[in-house]
């Protein structure tokens, strides 16, 4: 199954039917997670990423926070075994993995998403339509596993999971008074 971009630090191979790795984008990557491992915030790696010159995935000169944040939680870079990935796949699709390799899951199929054309007045009595979509998550079960390979080792993923994660939970200061407008 392929997507229109491949996610960062991969590239479709020639058939265009897997993912292979691309390895300076790769060095990236893993730059990022040891980064993150090693405890650094997300602001941090970005003004690091910044002062180095690595262009975002899109080629721009910042990276995004969130975009960090999804590189890191990304089940693509999280190495599983193949008794994990059994659980995960058909057996055909297990046939083709080696037993002692660590691979990686690309999730495909988790997302629903329709559109429909919506018509507003303009203003001068007339109407202007535009497409709206709407995307909803499907359930965990109907999503399709497809193995990658996994370059980035086991325990600086986890380390760096674990530590954006904590980034995540953190409380903010102030958050014992109300604040109308904070939301709920």
């Amino acid at each position: 199954m392929r997507t229109a971009t491949p996610p960062y630090g991969f590239r479709y191979n020639e058939a265009g039917d897997a993912l292979v790795v691309l390895e300076p984008e790769m060095a990236v990557v893993e730059k990022l997670f040891r980064m993150a491992a090693d405890g650094h915030g997300t602001w941090t790696i970005q003004a690091r990423l910044h002062a180095a010159g690595v262009p975002t995935p899109k080629g721009g000169p910042v990276w995004d926070i969130m975009v960090i944040k999804r590189l890191v939680l990304n089940d693509l870079y999280k190495p599983r075994t193949y008794q994990e990935m059994a659980d995960l796949l058909g057996p055909e699709a297990l046939a083709r993995l080696e037993p002692g390799e660590l691979y990686g899951v690309q999730w495909h199929n988790r997302r629903k998403t329709t559109s429909r054309m919506v018509s507003e007045p303009d203003g001068n009595g007339g109407r202007t339509y535009r497409r709206q979509r709407t995307t909803k998550e499907r359930p965990r079960e109907e999503w399709i596993a497809v193995p990658v390979p996994a370059p980035i080792p086991e325990a600086v993923v986890e380390s760096a999971r674990q530590r954006i994660g904590e980034n995540r939970t953190q409380e903010r200061k102030y958050l014992n008074r109300e604040w109308e407008l904070r939301g709920a």
